[in-house]
């Protein structure tokens, strides 16, 4: 094993894996974290295929304590992507501990950053990449709530002190408000470095209110909730229908195969792009089911009419949120509107049923389907930072001068 250990000395490290009980173990020994992490901070550079079981346990206490929380950097996520998804060697993991002013003080794991060396083309620079997946919807790195800064502060002052890295960093699919945009607004803006949105965009989100009922009164028009009811009866009147969750661990094999048949007996299957028709995402999703249920992070839901599934639902949770990672229904019945009727459940369930105060919908950006349910929108962002040199200040720069150069010229005049 290879780890590059910067201010500081390195543990010692063997492969692990989610269920290593030397991890366990690891992870009770720091559950009662040190009153104060206000001293120093220290990176490790360690290849993503090689963690130790310290390293797991101090992962999985960090996403808990993340201040913007990413259910795709967790552990329990990411081993099975790294495993299935990602043949890349090269990726690494940016850890960077922090310790207290005290000298018997312990050192935590403050911040994650997942990165990949994205290679120069004809086109395009060499650039430090947020590491990802088709089937990873955000890329925010987990930082410790109150320890954004000194993170990101250390993670730059490695980048930009590596002698033959890259100058630019190509960040997709991260928070753009919270306190990670917020503070990276800060440093980018007192660093003097130059950076630029290559893309923003909004997608949907549920935020719990008082109750279910308010919330379908601000979400749906009357007319809307008239039209659902209606498509609900005459669905109830095709059989026995009813709604199903996932409550034990010992099902999570029966859920995950009707999930993967339900979707790929519709149009994705015809196309090749359900989860099914390719070996390597169906075992991820196989394994990520698996853990999420031994983590206490899986939520899944279906219609069922007559005992056959018709619409089914995955969400993944994490802190006190979802995220609504994937539906699937039977085109069958596409006059029923059976993936809305399940997404209307899913709202009542979160207000009724649930603790969580939010939902993130994973969806695209101006989903008709479900920007009309779900009310609430969040920021996400693309961005490109460059680390110095002119050459790569201007070709940041220079994106923000092309994008208004073109809107210039595409504008309609009224």
């Amino acid at each position: 094993m290879t780890v590059q250990v910067y201010r500081g000395t390195s543990p010692i490290a063997v492969n692990a894996t989610a269920s290593d009980p030397r991890a366990v173990h690891a992870l009770q020994e720091i559950s009662h974290p040190p009153a104060e992490l206000n001293g120093p901070t220290r990176i490790e550079v360690v290849p993503a295929r090689e963690v130790s079981p310290e390293i797991c346990a101090d992962w999985d206490d960090l996403a808990e304590h993340a201040s913007t929380p990413n259910v795709f950097y967790e552990r329990w996520n990411m081993e099975p992507a790294i495993r299935h998804l990602s043949p890349v060697e090269d990726l690494q993991l940016v850890l960077v501990y922090r310790r207290g002013t005290k000298p018997d003080s312990v050192q935590r794991l403050c911040g994650l950053i997942p990165l990949i060396q994205q290679r120069s083309g004809r086109l395009s620079p060499s650039a430090w990449r947020l590491w990802g997946h088709p089937y990873a919807y955000l890329r925010t790195p987990l930082l410790r709530a109150g320890h954004e800064r000194a993170v990101l502060d250390a993670a730059f002052d490695w980048l930009e002190q590596l002698p033959r890295g890259p100058r630019l960093l190509d960040w997709p699919l991260v928070d753009g408000e919270g306190p990670f945009a917020r503070t990276m607004t800060d440093l980018l803006l007192e660093r003097g470095l130059v950076w630029t949105h290559v893309e923003r965009h909004t997608r949907a989100m549920l935020q719990r209110e008082t109750d279910w009922e308010s919330a379908a009164a601000t979400q749906l028009s009357s007319h809307h909730r008239r039209e659902l009811r209606r498509l609900h009866r005459r669905l109830s009147e095709q059989g026995q229908l009813t709604l199903r969750t996932i409550s034990r661990p010992q099902d999570c094999g029966y859920w995950t195969h009707i999930f993967l048949e339900l979707e790929r007996s519709g149009w994705k299957g015809t196309h090749e792009t359900a989860i099914a028709s390719q070996p390597a995402s169906k075992a991820y999703f196989e394994e990520l089911i698996s853990n999420a249920s031994a983590a206490g992070k899986l939520q899944m839901l279906g219609l069922f009419l007559n005992g056959e599934p018709i619409a089914l639902k995955l969400n993944l949770l994490t802190q006190s949120g979802g995220f609504a990672c994937k539906i699937a229904y039977d085109e069958q019945f596409s006059r029923f509107s059976p993936g809305i009727q399940l997404e209307i459940e899913n709202i009542r369930m979160l207000h009724n049923e649930t603790a969580l105060d939010w939902m993130d919908s994973c969806a695209v950006a101006n989903h008709s389907m479900i920007n009309r349910l779900w009310s609430g929108r969040r920021a996400i962002d693309r961005l490109q930072i460059s680390l110095g040199g002119l050459r790569t200040n201007l070709r940041v720069g220079g994106r923000s001068l092309g994008k208004a150069v073109k809107r210039s010229l595409t504008r309609q005049t009224p």
